[in-house]
């Protein structure tokens, strides 16, 4: 037995008076000052592909976007695939990279976003280390961590690192948000989200790019060029593409060095990664990322938190906690599913959308 509903552009609308803003910061620990070249052009390569998924895929709006990097001007790349102007931006570049600008820019963003925002933030490329520094900054050069809390962030342009209880405090300035993903890329991130010192939370996940004690790899791409391993899988997988233009979505994608064809990505083939699922996609990468989560956040939410689904049969239990949700088309639940919808703004349908008889589909407010 079946149970049809049809509902034809019906919106229910849930704390209109709180709609969100979603902000997001992309921190590049370097500077870029030749292109195709290894531990130097990732730092604007892979800052560009980031921003690029942003405006583009995920739909935010470049105003609320934040960008630190170098010297707070655009790489004029020599690749068109990597030039600013492939897209007619102008500079993409709001601040630099510096350890006073960062202090400066995130307490002044600070005073912007508020409890009813989401928030993105990306240390997009840079390179990590322990040290036996007593400071907070230091000239002086890293070494292999002793555990999960000796981590420092490297600012290459700078020659500067800094103590990871420090970094931590600067993302910190953001004090208000109502959801916070965070990703990060250098050698032995994940003391962030392990050890006394982290950033986890119960409104936060964090994907780093290696566990605490492992190094992170870049590589060149056949037909492409230099890229951090983390940083093309995480935004190849969001864009849908690689950077050459090869299909990398939910559903399959193909491994560049030795065309090994995975399709497992999707673990509960609802057709969207949620951030665990982001977390899992490492089959060729040399490094384990880790998850912090301890909201139990990760198997519910989004980096675009506005989902749309086309025709999608759901069969798996999933929780969705996002700002709203809509389904088009034609979409069904199968039998003994459980699907629990938790959105902040909007649910709608359009379209017809059928359940079975032992089924649960349930919206929270």
């Amino acid at each position: 037995m079946k149970r049809l509903i049809f509902i034809a552009l019906c919106l229910y609308s849930l704390n209109s008076n709180m709609f969100c803003s979603e902000y997001a910061i992309l921190i590049s620990a370097g500077k870029t000052t030749k292109d195709n070249t290894e531990l130097n052009s990732e730092y604007w390569y892979d800052l560009y592909l980031a921003y690029e998924d942003l405006v583009l895929k995920e739909g935010y709006d470049p105003s609320n976007i934040y960008v630190f990097y170098g010297d707070g001007t655009s790489f004029n790349s020599n690749r068109p695939r990597y030039n600013i102007a492939l897209h007619n931006w102008s500079n993409i570049v709001n601040f630099d990279n510096s350890y006073n600008t960062l202090n400066e820019q995130l307490a002044n963003i600070g005073n912007i976003i508020t409890t009813n925002d989401n928030l993105v933030i990306r240390w997009v490329v840079g390179h990590g280390s322990g040290n036996a520094a007593t400071t907070v900054t230091t000239n002086q050069g890293g070494r292999t961590p002793i555990d999960s809390d000796d981590y420092w962030v490297y600012l290459e342009n700078r020659n500067l690192s800094i103590r990871e209880s420090e970094i931590i405090r600067i993302i910190n300035l953001i004090p208000n948000y109502k959801r916070r993903k965070i990703f990060w890329m250098t050698c032995y991130s994940g003391c962030l989200s392990k050890g006394a010192n982290n950033l986890n939370n119960n409104k936060t996940v964090i994907i780093t790019a290696s566990d605490w004690n492992q190094a992170s790899q870049s590589t060149r791409l056949e037909n492409d060029t230099y890229h951090a391993f983390f940083n093309y899988v995480i935004t190849s997988s969001l864009f849908g593409y690689d950077p050459v233009g090869n299909i990398f979505n939910s559903c399959s994608y193909i491994d560049p060095f030795d065309n090994t064809h995975y399709s497992v990505i999707d673990t509960n083939d609802d057709g969207v990664n949620d951030m665990k699922e982001l977390r899992d996609i490492y089959h060729f990468m040399y490094s384990s990322s880790t998850l912090g989560d301890i909201g139990d956040l990760a198997n519910k939410i989004f980096v675009d938190e506005h989902l749309v689904f086309e025709s999608i049969n759901l069969h798996n239990n999933i929780q969705y906690k996002v700002e709203d949700i809509k389904f088009k088309n034609d979409n069904s639940i199968t039998n003994n599913a459980s699907i629990l919808i938790n959105a902040n703004n909007s649910f709608e349908i359009d379209g017809e959308f059928e359940t079975t008889i032992g089924t649960t589909f349930e919206v929270q407010n």
